[in-house]
Formats: structure tokens, C-alpha cells, sequence
């Protein structure tokens, strides 16, 4: 299977939180301008930039830029198994943590 490059993982995951390509630009504080050089591959994003997409995106930087996670403890691997399987109870786990310690637990893996 072909990797998908930083453009098409930008877009498909626009596609998936439904918003477009425009509106991220457009929070972040972005013109069309620059992510059209990042799809030519003429520049590079800031780490800033790619800080700020990742976070309306609910990705890590990583996942973002390499299409890829690594997963460095069993927590991580709980959450990744969570969100592929059972959305839902990685739902409530959230409400829960909130209820109990004022966090989300929300994670970019």
C-alpha cells in the first residue's frame, strides 16, 4: 500500500473531523498560499504551524508528517486499541477522567 504523502493526510483527515482544507487554513492563521508550497513540496511547515493543525486535527506531529506512531508505553497502546475498536468506551473513559481529575485524556495517537 502507497504511503500517503503530507498533503493527502492533511485532506483525508479534513475529510474524516469535516472541515475543509480552507478552514483549517484558515484557523491556524495560514494562507492558501503557503499550504499549496507545502503540497508542492517547496517548503516545509513550521513546527508552530504543524502544532497548531495537529491540534484542530487530533493528530500528533508525527502521525501528521510520516503517516506513522510510535507507541512508546502500554497506555499508548490501550488508546490506539480504544479509538480503531471501541470508539464509544474511549468515550466514556473521557467523561470519566473529566468527571474525576478536570482532564479529557485526549490523546493524538
Amino acid at each position: 500500500m502507497e504511503q500517503l504523502d503530507f498533503y493527502e493526510r492533511t485532506k483525508n483527515l479534513c475529510k474524516e473531523q469535516q472541515i475543509t482544507i480552507e478552514g483549517l487554513m484558515t484557523s491556524c492563521d495560514l494562507t492558501k498560499d503557503t499550504f499549496m508550497k507545502w503540497r508542492k513540496r517547496s517548503t516545509f511547515p513550521k513546527a508552530d504551524d504543524l502544532y497548531k493543525m495537529c491540534k484542530i486535527l487530533k493528530v500528533s506531529m508525527e502521525y501528521l508528517l510520516m503517516g506513522e506512531e510510535r507507541l512508546g508505553c502500554e497506555a499508548d497502546l490501550v488508546y490506539k486499541f480504544l479509538k480503531e475498536n471501541r470508539p464509544g468506551e474511549l468515550a466514556d473513559i473521557r467523561c470519566e477522567l473529566q468527571k474525576k481529575y478536570g482532564h479529557s485524556g485526549t490523546m493524538a495517537v
